[in-house]
């Protein structure tokens, strides 16, 4: 088995078409499921937040898209009005590139709906350039595009020592 170097599971999502393509490949394989949920690609991690909203079934999960290997962990979002038929609704939170809070993976979490709208609290999984990890209590509102809006502040910061 081949071993995976950092910058190869740490990299960000940038090209779709990239993605599209792993897709494209992998859908053909005899080893799809066809009942059970299973990742486009890569790997499914955690499942997070799983809620009832607009009539819907809502399922988030770590995702990390390049293969089966634990790297930048990203969230994707799936829907199901009868728990047996999903539908993929892509990728939903990304990791913020550079500094962000999240900028080496969206960890677990959870989703609460309020009112009209879908809140996501997850881990954001911040390394220094040393590569010391910092974890933070982060916040995203689902938007009625299903695109999130994050919020720019962590709810709660890193507690030094705590992963």
């Amino acid at each position: 088995m081949r071993e995976w170097t950092k910058e190869e599971k740490y990299r960000y999502l940038k090209d779709p078409q990239e993605l599209e393509e792993l897709y494209g490949r992998i859908s053909k394989s005899v080893y799809r499921q066809h009942f059970h949920i299973q990742a486009v690609t890569g790997l499914m991690n955690d499942p997070n937040g799983f809620v009832w909203h607009d009539n819907r079934w809502h399922l988030f999960y770590q995702w990390c898209p390049w293969g089966a290997v634990h790297g930048l962990k990203h969230w994707y979002h799936i829907v199901s009005k009868d728990l047996v038929t999903w539908k993929n609704l892509g990728v939903c939170l990304l990791p913020d590139q550079e500094d962000g809070y999240d900028n080496k993976g969206v960890y677990s979490g959870s989703a609460m709906p309020i009112g009209d709208k879908i809140y996501l609290y997850y881990t954001g999984n911040h390394r220094d350039p040393d590569w010391t990890r910092h974890a933070y209590t982060c916040l995203a509102r689902l938007g009625n595009d299903g695109w999130p809006e994050k919020y720019p502040l962590p709810l709660f910061g890193a507690n030094p020592g705590y992963t």
